[in-house]
């Protein structure tokens, strides 16, 4: 079960307290690509977030996976920031 559906609608809630100072970036996870590509339209259009925000390790993603995640986020016109991404590795 992914949690960060969750964890994006809490932030939604907390930031519509004053959206003028409360800029919200959402949370996918790298684990699912169709959920965080859906996750990631989602936050764009629904919820109006300006950008989403990925925690890939300690998850030895691939590159392949980082952009499919990247086009997705250009898609919505979102930035996308993918922290602490140390074991990025070429699709084999």
């Amino acid at each position: 079960m992914n949690p960060l559906p969750s964890y994006n609608n809490w932030l939604y809630d907390f930031c519509a307290v004053n959206p003028q100072r409360l800029i919200s970036a959402g949370m996918i996870s790298p684990f699912e690509i169709d959920e965080a590509v859906a996750e990631t339209r989602r936050a764009e259009m629904e919820l109006g977030f300006r950008g989403i925000s990925s925690r890939p390790n300690p998850v030895n993603i691939a590159i392949g996976t980082i952009r499919i995640m990247s086009r997705s986020g250009e898609q919505v016109d979102q930035a996308i920031l993918f922290r602490e991404l140390l074991l990025a590795r070429e699709d084999q």
